[in-house]
């Protein structure tokens, strides 16, 4: 009785979190193409994975390449079905038995311990394993804390049926021996597995190499391909992964993407492609309109890249980047002390870029005003990315001897 307010209570706040994810396109019933049917048979399987998982951590990615099932009558769901029933069944049956026969005994503790851990492993699922759908069906991290469960049934089984079979102190050699075997098995299988975290680039490669059929994994290896300098490839994966988006909102982020490492290389019409192709996917989105400007800026179509630009401050006045490509178009015009105000509107909202403060000590530099341009390269060289041409812009102008000498 007196848990009756707190399951009303949990009642209520999780009836508001569901309803508080409507239109969410990751979580709750408005993920498109995915109903709660679809969701939960395709749970059966993904439980069952887990569950092989926790026999042995074979096949571990931070990224799944599961595809829903549409029923419950598909073989896969009815297999992983009958394998979920036969745990449930035999590990009841086993605590059913051996409380009859006797219920004080070591074997039949461990087994309601044993069943005990079974619904600790299913109601703790039950958030991301049930009815409820979430956008990634399988996530390596989401049995952590209901694998606690199984393992205490195990091991308190495990514990149990040695000493049954051979006498409490061979039982005692025997559990060790074992518990070392599998430390030294599992410790073996983390070093392996500790490559995949070696770096991002790492990671990303193991996700592709298991699911090569997923945007995300192609998406942020390109990132880190690019990151490591090789732009070529990088933009080739940033293409295969357009292949595989199919959702309008990860086609999205990887036009943004594409277009905005196009404009680096200097494949400028390539780029303005990729980016009007994004604005027909979201018309009223600032990094679109950014990317847009900076594009059409690189192509000397100065009129289209400000109202493009001046439109993703309105859209987004909050947004340092807007500001920056602003202030470079008005410094491409002539118009250095607008372009300034810009730059220093931009290193405001966003203390910790380079662009803007670097953008901003290059025009002070245009304009003569060099002790204030090296005070401006000495902040910009206190920002990790820009000391190497603060400190190259600061030895150019002399600033040392200048600061040296007083006003």
């Amino acid at each position: 009785g007196l848990s009756i307010p707190f399951g009303l209570a949990s009642l209520w706040y999780g009836r508001g979190t569901i309803a508080a994810s409507t239109g969410s396109k990751d979580m709750g019933y408005s993920i498109p193409a995915l109903q709660a049917v679809s969701y939960s048979a395709s749970q059966v399987r993904v439980v069952v994975a887990y569950l092989r998982q926790l026999l042995w951590p074979d096949g571990l990615s931070l990224d799944h390449d599961i595809a829903p099932s549409h029923g419950w009558l598909e073989p896969a769901v009815l297999a992983s079905g009958i394998v979920l029933l036969a745990l449930i069944g035999g590990v009841t049956l086993l605590a059913w038995r051996t409380h009859r026969a006797d219920r004080s005994s070591p074997l039949a503790r461990a087994s309601r311990l044993a069943l005990f851990g079974l619904a600790w492993w299913f109601i703790l699922l039950s958030p991301t394993s049930s009815l409820v759908p979430l956008a990634d069906l399988m996530m390596d991290h989401r049995p952590y804390l209901a694998s606690w469960g199984l393992l205490l049934g195990a091991t308190s089984l495990g514990a149990a049926l040695l000493q049954r079979w051979l006498g409490a102190p061979r039982a005692t050699r025997a559990a060790t021996g074992l518990a070392l075997a599998l430390c030294a098995a599992l410790a073996s299988g983390l070093h392996q597995r500790n490559k995949a975290w070696a770096s991002p680039l790492a990671t990303w490669t193991d996700v592709v190499q298991k699911a090569p059929n997923l945007w995300r994994g192609w998406q942020n290896l390109a990132q880190q391909v690019w990151a490591a300098g090789d732009h070529a490839q990088a933009l080739d994966m940033e293409r295969r992964a357009l292949a595989l988006a199919s959702r309008p909102d990860d086609r999205l982020a990887t036009l943004l993407n594409l277009g905005a490492d196009l404009l680096e290389v200097g494949e400028v019409d390539q780029s303005l492609a990729a980016l009007l192709e994004a604005e027909q996917l979201s018309s009223d989105n600032p990094f679109v309109e950014n990317n847009l400007a900076a594009a059409l800026g690189a192509k000397g179509r100065l009129d289209e890249a400000e109202a493009r630009a001046r439109r993703t401050i309105a859209l987004a006045p909050a947004m340092a980047a807007g500001y920056t490509t602003l202030g470079q178009i008005l410094g491409e015009r002539g118009d250095l002390l607008g372009a300034l105000q810009l730059f220093e509107r931009a290193a405001d909202l966003d203390p910790d870029g380079v662009a803007p403060r670097q953008y901003a000590a290059a025009a002070l530099t245009h304009l003569g005003r060099t002790r204030e341009a090296c005070e401006a390269w000495r902040r910009a060289a206190q920002l990790r990315g820009g000391e190497g041409r603060a400190r190259a812009e600061r030895s150019r102008l002399g600033c040392e001897r200048l600061e040296s000498v007083p006003r």
